[in-house]
């Protein structure tokens, strides 16, 4: 077996060291170590890419996890701005009605109250028989309802004495909201009585103003 002494220095004092791989040897060996290094090199390549991937991934789905929770937000926002919006058009469309309501009902009177004031003023043996009456119109803004016709028309009495309808006339005026009553027709009735009647006119004080869209009186 041949020997090989390497060309360095001998130091005195020191055992020298003799080499005894041949070269092929010394070569594979060589070879094998670097292959170690690069396999060793590689290996941890691929566990930093792995581990960069897994980073990645990580927030990869954290963003897309986030992504949907805003997407279910703003959906869910868009659901209700969509109920907002359908209220909105209900509570414009109740606007309108109750504005419609309000016009047409503004010279709305309460007839039975009306009715039933005009019987307790009447004297003995006076009955209220009939009335043809029409409401005035719509109130105006800024105008004096004591000074406005809201109702006017004719009722009809009867009683056994034509001087009931003078005192008719007189008990008539103590009715609130009154602006005039007049004397009318009178004649004979069927059953040995008397009908007359009487011409009346009411201010707008007499309208109820419930169907007002600040809720009436």
């Amino acid at each position: 077996m041949a020997t090989q002494i390497t060309n360095q220095a001998l130091q005195a004092g020191t055992v020298p060291r003799v080499n005894l791989l041949p070269p092929a040897e010394m070569e594979r060996r060589s070879r094998r170590e670097l292959i170690v290094r690069w396999f060793g090199a590689a290996f941890v390549a691929v566990v930093l890419v792995f581990s960069v991937s897994a980073v990645a991934f990580g927030w990869a789905a954290q963003a897309s996890g986030y992504l949907i929770q805003q997407q279910e937000a703003a959906a869910s926002l868009n659901s209700q701005m969509e109920q907002y919006r359908d209220v909105a058009h209900l509570s414009s469309d109740a606007a309108k009605l109750r504005q419609m309501r309000a016009v047409a009902g503004a010279n709305d009177i309460d007839w039975t109250a009306l009715a039933d004031e005009i019987k307790a003023v009447l004297p003995t043996k006076v009955t209220l028989t009939g009335f043809r009456l029409a409401p005035g119109a719509a109130p105006k803004a800024g105008a004096d309802a004591k000074a406005q016709v809201g109702l006017q028309g004719t009722l009809t009495f009867s009683s056994n004495r034509t001087v009931a309808q003078a005192e008719t006339i007189n008990k008539l005026r103590t009715l609130p909201g009154l602006l005039s009553v007049d004397a009318g027709a009178l004649s004979v009735a069927d059953n040995g009585g008397y009908t007359f009647e009487a011409t009346v006119s009411f201010d707008q004080t007499r309208y109820t103003g419930r169907f007002d869209e600040t809720g009436g009186k």
